[in-house]
């Protein structure tokens, strides 16, 4: 019970800090290739928690029009239970470099109403300790299709390319795949997968529910594709753009 109000305290702390201040639009892990409107503004607030850690991550972008977005990240700020504390990592580069902060950017290309391809990518250094041995990335290119065979749904698939110090140990290409299907109005089944075996291969199922039409609540369960990752809870909250 202690473990769980201590997650409860630390994401509503920071959830008000960043909002304040007001990454790409994702799945959980994966772009979902929405891009932002022109003017408008996008956040998104990130939980991932274990039994002993939670991390968290935050998303802003703003759309510049024909297609393309600019925003900040600020990423895998990983909070130790017992005693409270902020576990950064930035010598061991067996694995990703943490915390980070980065810039993001999407363009997206229509091909048809319901079809398009994006890229993108985020491109950052530690928050803690930045240096160039430090330098962190990821750049992408999806596919996506919108009402393919069921209205409202969603199916993203593509290609990743990740630093190692992004990614940690392991392949540095890769693809990916995610999906949202509706249940109903308000509800969205969502699952994704990171094909590999670096320390963001990893896939996730869960809901969507959207109690208000432009804040979106994303509740999954996250399984590991490698060995060193392990079985997490993760929430998120979406502020969208007012149509």
């Amino acid at each position: 019970m202690m473990i769980f109000k201590n997650q409860i305290i630390l994401s509503s702390i920071f959830f008000l800090l960043t909002l304040n201040v007001v990454s790409q639009q994702n799945f959980v892990n994966v772009p979902n290739s929405e891009i932002t409107p022109k003017n408008k503004h996008f956040f998104q607030q990130q939980v991932t928690s274990t039994n002993s850690t939670t991390q968290l991550s935050s998303s802003y972008n703003y759309g510049l029009g024909k297609g393309i977005e600019f925003g900040l990240n600020i990423w895998l700020i990983n909070i130790k239970y017992k005693p409270i504390s902020i576990i950064a990592n930035n010598s061991n580069l067996h694995e990703p470099i943490t915390p980070t902060c980065m810039l993001n950017a999407a363009k997206q290309f229509s091909l048809t109403t319901d079809n398009s391809i994006t890229i993108g990518g985020q491109f950052g250094n530690s928050l803690i300790k930045p240096s160039i041995k430090n330098n962190l990335g990821l750049t992408y290119l999806n596919f996506k299709f919108k009402n393919l065979i069921i209205e409202h749904s969603i199916l993203v698939f593509g290609t990743y390319y990740s630093t190692k110090t992004y990614g940690g140990d392991g392949n540095r290409f890769g693809a990916w795949i995610g999906v949202d299907v509706p249940i109903s109005k308000q509800l969205y089944f969502m699952g994704e997968s990171i094909f590999g075996s670096n320390y963001i291969s990893t896939s996730c199922i869960g809901l969507v529910y959207a109690p208000v039409q432009h804040i979106p609540l994303t509740f999954a369960i996250q399984l590991p594709n490698n060995k060193n990752t392990i079985t997490s809870f993760v929430f998120e909250i979406t502020i969208l753009p007012k149509n």
